[in-house]
């Protein structure tokens, strides 16, 4: 992670022990600490970004050449860079949760929960260009993408019986719910991880 600002060089330590020792519980409280905030129309700065994200490690051969070819701008789907995270987040200790799509590939691109079930993460795959994200600001039911109202009409549209739906709305309910965007920096050629808050937008589609 770069940048210095109050209370993230905690972040920054404890997500490194975390990781050591697989402490899930650690990480999870690193990762709220980090959270970075979006604009109500999801837009993440370059500033924000240079500051919130937290790189993570890439080892295994087959996703090193997943992360050439993202920063290669070769993913024109998407499909790779879901792909690189749900193997990163399998070696960090998490389980990858099917059935968070509906109606084709609208939903949530990954559910991942820690193996002790003390953190359950909604994440976004997303290019970073020129340093900036931006989430779709017209997602399920207006609501921009990673807000709590958008969380929610994604879960009405899944199917019951999805292991996705279970764990999102136990760890809404309970409080272990946390979001975050995951990408491939353009300029760096590096995997990195947002933990992101995405306020409710005060206008919507109707």
């Amino acid at each position: 992670m770069l940048g210095v600002v109050p209370g993230i060089g905690e972040s920054i330590q404890a997500y490194k022990v975390a990781k050591a020792a697989k402490n899930l519980q650690g990480m999870k409280k690193a990762l709220d600490k980090a959270a970075t905030v979006a604009t109500a129309q999801g837009y993440v700065s370059k500033t924000k970004i240079k500051i919130g994200q937290i790189e993570l490690r890439v080892t295994a051969a087959t996703d090193k050449q997943l992360l050439k070819a993202i920063g290669e701008g070769r993913d024109t789907t998407g499909k790779m860079t879901e792909q690189l995270f749900d193997s990163v987040a399998k070696q960090n200790g998490f389980r990858v949760l099917s059935g968070g799509k509906y109606g084709g590939n609208n939903g949530f691109d990954h559910v991942w929960q820690a193996a002790d079930g003390s953190v359950v993460l909604i994440v976004e795959s997303k290019q970073i260009r020129n340093g900036t994200v931006q989430l779709n600001p017209n997602g399920a039911g207006g609501y921009t993408q990673m807000s709590e109202d958008w969380i929610r009409q994604v879960l009405d549209q899944l199917p019951d019986g999805s292991p996705a739906k279970a764990a999102v709305f136990k760890a809404n309910k309970n409080g272990t719910l946390k979001t975050a965007i995951a990408g491939v920096d353009r300029q760096t050629g590096k995997a990195v991880i947002l933990p992101v808050k995405v306020p409710s937008k005060a206008n919507i589609r109707r």
